[in-house]
């Protein structure tokens, strides 16, 4: 600005104006450098909630794989015996004519809240038939 303000030079108004645009030029580099901090600080908090929502997931999953797994030892234990008689009664209809040996080791897949658990019951007292060995 080349013209003078009343009761001023125009060498002070030029001064003043420079140091305006000095210190907006300032004002622009801390809005910009606090809004990155900011965005920074976003993007830490969003990744420690993606974190916890991780583990508490994880930790969900577990704690139902543990009691599913209790539940079911606790629950078909008491009736494993009932499982192998059904399980002869059902290798006695598949065999034609001649009678299947006694089955030593019963499998099934239990669906608990979404969760498969393959069951694997053992008979301790089977023994081998040595004939058909």
């Amino acid at each position: 600005m080349s013209w003078a303000s009343p009761g001023r030079s125009s060498r002070t108004w030029r001064c003043e104006a420079r140091h305006r645009s000095d210190r907006g030029g300032i004002i622009l580099l801390m809005v910009l450098l606090a809004i990155v901090v900011v965005g920074v600080a976003m993007v830490a908090t969003a990744r420690a909630g993606m974190r916890t929502q991780q583990q508490v997931l994880e930790r969900q999953r577990s704690m139902q794989r543990r009691f599913g797994t209790l539940s079911c030892q606790q629950t078909l234990l008491l009736s494993a015996g009932n499982s192998f008689a059904a399980a002869e009664r059902l290798s006695g209809r598949r065999a034609t004519g001649a009678k299947s040996p006694h089955p030593s080791i019963v499998t099934d897949r239990v669906s608990l809240g979404g969760m498969q658990f393959d069951l694997l019951l053992g008979d301790e007292d089977a023994k081998a038939n040595l004939n058909v060995i």
